[in-house]
Formats: C-alpha cells, structure tokens, sequence
C-alpha cells in the first residue's frame, strides 16, 4: 500500500470495517487492469467500508449490504452519462479485488481477511 494511503476503521454492532480502497471487482472481471481507490457510495458520497462479515457500511446514511449483492461504478467501466451499476457475477473477482488490495491485512491482520473470505 502507498505509504500516503490512511485507511480509517469503525468498529458497529461488533463487527470491524476499514475504510473500502480496493481495485473495482468489474473492471477486474473485464481484465482492465485499474489502480485501487477509495469508495464512496453513490447515494450519499459517505466512505465505504468492508467488514470482516463480508458487508459494506456507509458512515453516512448507515447502510449495509453484503459484498455480493452491491453493485459498482467507476470511471473505467461505467458511462457516466447512464449511471450504469454493475453487479459482480463471481465470487472469485470479488475475493480478487479484496487480495489484490491485501495490503489491508497490515492493518486488519490475516485473522480479519479470513473471516472475511469465508462470509463470501
């Protein structure tokens, strides 16, 4: 990870979320090769975060969703002028997108991802 990247965490309900900065599953499903970034989410651009229970959370309108039922915009892959959302149509891409930003399991720890993975 970047050494100018800060990646914040909430702990709610007994769960531990980070800050969501991974490459967009879409764009790696596609084979477009993309840079990680920060998310936001759509409705409200509050931060999104991933927790271990394979959920993302908006800090602002308090939103959870389990990973695989979210869908993504981002720059490479969606029109702007359509809002196009895609959903990620396997598993493996999301795992993916996760791993390939394991840089995260420096501050969540192995034990963190692998909840995680397994709440797939």
């Amino acid at each position: 990870m970047p050494n100018n990247v800060n990646i914040n965490n909430i702990r709610k309900n007994g769960v531990s979320y980070y800050q969501l900065y991974f490459k967009c599953p879409v764009c790696l499903e596609r084979g477009n090769q993309v840079s990680p970034s920060f998310w936001t989410h759509a409705t409200d651009d509050g931060d999104i975060y991933i927790g271990e229970n394979a959920r993302y959370y908006c800090d602002r309108c308090e939103t959870t969703e389990h990973i695989m039922k979210w869908k993504y915009r981002c720059p490479v892959h969606s029109n702007p002028n359509d809002d196009e959302y895609i959903e990620v149509t396997d598993k493996t891409n999301i795992a993916e997108a996760v791993s390939v930003s394991g840089q995260l399991v420096t501050i969540t720890g192995i034990p963190w991802l692998q909840e995680l993975l397994k709440n797939l």
